[in-house]
């Protein structure tokens, strides 16, 4: 038989912790057959002394177990945590991956409206170009015209026609007329 104190040594905790448990629904019903009171001391046999053993291992069992529990749901946070963090840095990296894009995007965006606006330009001065260029033409055929009538008025005059006879035609070969060199 042992006293509160010399199990509460055994076990590793207090007195008060012991005759706490002691006093609570079921054990103390269950002790009742298992101890003795002589004078003021209280004394527990080998089974009473087991019961209250294993009332504390069931209580260290559940502490271990909380304690197993919030480690784990503390490991949880951990990743978590740094699962976080990773998807932070992520998403900050993908941000500047998109701020960069966009100002190239943009600067390709006004390089292609100055290319616009050099064409739009080009296409007016080719536009006027070929306004000039056929009045050119237009003044050019009109001067032809009135040449031409001279000469149609003056073939048709007996002494242009006498004359003309008279002359013989000479052909001119590639060369010459690259040249301009006329043979006799």
């Amino acid at each position: 038989m042992k006293t509160i104190p010399q199990i509460a040594e055994e076990i590793g905790v207090s007195r008060q912790a012991v005759n706490r448990k002691i006093k609570q629904e079921p054990l103390s019903t269950s002790l009742r057959n298992f101890t003795s009171t002589l004078g003021n001391v209280v004394y527990i046999d080998e089974d009473g002394q087991n019961l209250i053993k294993s009332a504390f291992i069931k209580n260290q069992m559940s502490t271990s177990k909380v304690n197993t529990f919030t480690d784990m749901t503390t490991q949880y946070m951990v990743n978590l945590q740094n699962r976080i963090d990773f998807l932070e840095r992520q998403n900050q990296e993908l941000q500047e991956e998109l701020k960069d894009e966009r100002n190239h995007n943009r600067e390709q965006m006004d390089k292609l409206t100055a290319l616009i606006d050099k064409q739009t330009e080009l296409t007016v001065q080719v536009a006027e170009l070929v306004q000039t260029n056929q009045l050119l033409l237009g003044r050019e055929q009109s001067r032809n015209n009135s040449v031409l009538m001279v000469d149609s008025e003056m073939s048709s005059s007996p002494s242009v026609q006498a004359e003309a006879r008279e002359k013989p035609v000479v052909k001119k070969s590639l060369f010459q007329k690259i040249l301009k060199k006329v043979s006799p």
